[in-house]
């Protein structure tokens, strides 16, 4: 398979969760918009940015264990269905999408917060299609099954 038949992503999607986070950091910048006590949204994002780098640790793990990569520039060499990969197909983007929620949650700012749909909606309609289908090309039944068996989210 070609470099030209891998995903067809341009942009690497760390890119859209970095620009959105600067975004909304700009916008909280100009008007604070706190959404709850700060000794409150302190403790619950630091628990959320927690939870995110387990998550985001554990998929790692797995990926490493079966030799193959996250990166869309560089070919897939197996597929993941173990360890997070059971619970969802992306649990790396849940955890990006978990440091985003707990940063909103930790500087108690409603742009952050608000700034964490952008990406997902990115990432819902124009990444992991992208991924799913050639993931598809590569691993055919296996990934078929596995499509039908683990929810895209949670």
């Amino acid at each position: 398979m070609s470099d030209k038949e891998l995903t067809g992503i341009r942009v690497p999607p760390v890119l859209h969760f970095l620009s959105f986070l600067v975004v909304g950091i700009l916008l909280d910048r100009l008007r604070p918009a706190p959404f709850l006590p700060t000794a409150v949204a302190r403790l619950l994002g630091a628990g959320i940015m927690s939870l995110a780098f387990a998550t985001l640790a554990w998929a790692g793990l797995h990926l490493r264990r079966a030799n193959t990569t996250h990166d869309h520039h560089v070919h897939s060499t197996a597929m993941v269905s173990e360890g997070p990969f059971r619970i969802s197909r992306n649990p790396i983007y849940l955890g990006l999408l978990g440091l985003m929620i707990g940063l909103a949650f930790r500087g108690n700012s409603l742009w952050l917060l608000a700034m964490v749909v952008p990406p997902f909606i990115v990432l819902n309609r124009w990444v992991v299609p992208r991924e799913e289908a050639y993931l598809e090309r590569m691993f055919g039944d296996a990934y078929r099954r596995y499509l039908r068996n683990v929810r895209r989210w949670l």
